[in-house]
């Protein structure tokens, strides 16, 4: 524990004291908690309307994060469920079979 006026009283922590308990908080840099938060609400401007419209369209985006990236590029509804980028032609038709196996196994489908 560090040395403050309180550890003058008892040196040792006391359990019950509150000025013990208060001497163990440490606060940390408040700049960087503010930094953090700043920068998850500057992407989450962009992301939260996009991932609105999604859900608005029907679809289940993975996450909050990143869903303006995904609205602008996806090409398929499968890509947006997973979040796994579906470029070729291929690529697409053996994800929607592979989603249609799903469905007719009983299992639940994207």
């Amino acid at each position: 524990m560090a040395r403050t006026f309180h550890t003058r009283i008892h040196p040792e922590y006391v359990e019950g004291c509150f000025g013990c308990k208060v001497a163990t908080v440490f606060v940390g840099s408040v700049s960087d908690v503010v930094r953090e938060t700043s920068a998850m609400a500057r992407r989450w401007d962009k992301d939260m309307p996009a991932y609105k419209r999604l859900r608005a369209d029907g679809h289940q985006p993975r996450r909050i994060d990143g869903c303006h990236e995904l609205e602008a590029t996806a090409k398929d509804p499968i890509t947006i469920a997973t979040g796994i980028p579906l470029d070729s032609p291929s690529d697409i038709r053996a994800a929607h079979e592979a989603n249609e196996a799903c469905i007719a196994a009983g299992m639940r489908g994207v």
